[in-house]
């Protein structure tokens, strides 16, 4: 049984032990120790209560983004995915007033990055977008539309990109399509 069918099972009750581990290697030297903590956070995405998680999410964003200047491929990678998890699980941690103002602009700059982290983002995006309908408060409503429109706009020119490159699957263009198209019809 791998950790996240242990998280799903358990619940609440096994967070401290896995956060402490993602605290203690999080900020490892060794990329190997870095991508297991952050896997390991990733695996926290799914079964504790909202209660619970979501204050831990929201302060992993920041430290996330920032792990996708890693020095290490994987590192930049799986924490893309980690967010691009939290986006698809727990969008309400990104569709908040800070969140979209701070770590929604770095996150059109990751789509410079190299493939396998731009093709989290694009997910990242995709996810964001289809749980923006819910964001009742106006003002971050305000705030979320101003951002769709860089958001459109950094898909587009990383989809160009992405051609210029001749991706061979073209299942990534089609994820990337599709994320702009979910977008556009916001």
């Amino acid at each position: 049984m791998c950790i996240r069918d242990r998280v799903e099972a358990v619940g609440d009750a096994v967070v401290e032990s896995l956060l402490q581990f993602v605290q203690n290697y999080i900020q490892s030297q060794d990329a190997s120790e870095k991508k297991a903590a952050i896997l390991c956070l990733s695996a926290l995405v799914e079964g504790p209560s909202d209660e619970r998680i979501s204050p831990i999410l929201v302060a992993a964003l920041q430290p996330l983004v920032n792990l996708m200047n890693d020095s290490s491929l994987k590192v930049r990678e799986t924490s893309a995915s980690c967010l691009a998890k939290i986006a698809d699980n727990r969008p309400q941690v990104f569709l908040n007033t800070q969140v979209i103002m701070n770590i929604i602009p770095i996150l059109h700059q990751a789509l410079a990055l190299q493939l396998p982290v731009s093709l989290q983002i694009c997910w990242l995006f995709n996810n964001l977008s289809e749980a923006s309908a819910e964001i009742s408060e106006e003002h971050t409503r305000s705030i979320w539309n101003m951002q769709l429109e860089k958001m459109v706009e950094s898909l587009l020119s990383n989809a160009y990109r992405l051609s210029l490159i001749h991706i061979s699957e073209p299942t990534r263009q089609a994820e990337i399509s599709y994320a702009v198209f979910c977008l556009k019809k916001k």
